[in-house]
């Protein structure tokens, strides 16, 4: 049961669209629940969806059951990087959702990976339920790039075990309208590290917002902060370019660059039975550090932006980068103001991608790193 009362923000307003803004469930959701019987006001069943919401009132929502029992196995491509007869690690597509949900009961990565394991007389694992077979970790929808399955039990108990643990590595990266510094000093780093509280925001629960200090209790264990509190979150970041977009500065520097990953860096030892199983990627950026006039001002800059997150939160690195000032391009829920021709060539995506992750193979004990390209989407948008 969800509990939600009418506040200024939310009062004077159609009853679907006020519970949609403060829920999880779409307005589409909303008048189906509505329809159902599944939601009440003081008490009585709300009829009508379109009934105009007052102050004070308060909402309960029944959550509709998922009754998902079985996975539908659909034929559809993928990407893989590395499989065994434990795990798979995918290059997953930014248009497709990990697992079936309210409202997407097909279509997902884990419907095509059915139909992918069922042709090798094969299963994904099944400790999170038939709703999420396989499912470790999760990708949003409209963000690219790897991320691991598990076929057997063992190895899925084994990967979350090292994602709670914190020992698996996660590298992003980020093209964001913006730059994080004015002023930067010749040779010095454009890097760091964001940390923060990170819970729902007040009046949309589909978002999530940074708190400051004065909104939540440090305790022993961060983990264990009030949810509506926020829970620690950190990520260390690095601006590996940035360069303006305006008519005035379009015409293109050429350079030779190297992006190399702080993971990709790590040199391997002669002793270890470390897997690689991509090279490093190099592509020349249009442009070299702005000029002091334009680090004057943040407007017109993209800038490209490596991130190692340390903490696994819902939307941490959307939240954490539009809250400095540097909303990823396409991500209309964190960014307003969205480039026409840069979404264009995006398409219906956001500009994150998963570009590389290290871990312990769970099963066979042996080092993985295991790393992708830029999405071509990324380098059109870095010639434009």
């Amino acid at each position: 049961m969800i509990n939600i009362t009418i506040d200024q923000d939310t009062q004077n307003q159609r009853v679907d669209i006020a519970l949609s803004k403060t829920t999880e469930f779409s307005r589409s959701m909303i008048q189906k629940l509505i329809h159902a019987q599944k939601i009440q006001c003081d008490g009585q069943i709300v009829k009508k969806a379109n009934a105009i919401t007052a102050l004070g009132q308060n909402y309960q929502i029944t959550e509709p059951e998922q009754n998902i029992e079985h996975i539908e196995p659909e034929e559809g491509p993928l990407e893989i990087l590395f499989e065994d007869e434990h795990i798979i690690v995918l290059n997953k597509d930014a248009d497709l959702i990990v697992h079936p949900g309210a409202g997407n009961p097909n279509g997902t990565l884990i419907n095509r990976l059915a139909y992918y394991v069922a042709q090798k007389n094969e299963s994904l694992s099944d400790c999170n339920g038939p709703q999420r077979l396989g499912v470790v970790h999760r990708l949003d929808k409209g963000v690219s790039g790897c991320i691991i399955i598990a076929k057997t039990n063992a190895s899925h108990i084994e990967l979350s075990r090292q994602f709670q643990e914190r020992e698996i590595q996660k590298e992003y990266f980020a093209l964001c309208y913006g730059k994080m510094a004015q002023n930067v000093p010749e040779g010095k780093e454009y890097e760091g590290t964001m940390e923060d509280h990170i819970g729902r925001a007040k009046h949309d629960r589909k978002k999530m917002m940074c708190y400051k200090d004065d909104f939540f209790v440090k305790q022993k264990d961060e983990d264990d902060l009030e949810p509506s509190h926020g829970k620690h979150s950190m990520m260390d970041y690095k601006i590996v370019n940035c360069f303006h977009i305006g008519d005035k500065l379009k015409q293109k520097t050429a350079i030779n660059s190297i992006l190399e990953s702080p993971l990709s860096q790590q040199k391997t030892d002669e002793s270890s039975n470390e897997i690689r199983l991509a090279p490093e990627i190099k592509f020349s950026p249009i442009r070299s550090r702005p000029t002091s006039a334009e680090l004057a001002s943040p407007a017109g800059f993209i800038a490209l932006v490596q991130c190692h997150p340390h903490t696994g939160r819902m939307h941490q690195i959307r939240v954490q980068l539009s809250s400095r000032k540097l909303p990823i391009i396409g991500d209309t829920t964190y960014g307003n103001k969205q480039h026409k021709q840069l979404c264009e060539i995006l398409g219906n995506r956001i500009a994150l991608h998963a570009k590389a992750i290290s871990f312990m193979h769970p099963i066979t004990k042996e080092s993985m790193h295991i790393e992708t390209e830029l999405p071509e989407e990324f380098m059109k948008i870095m010639s434009y």
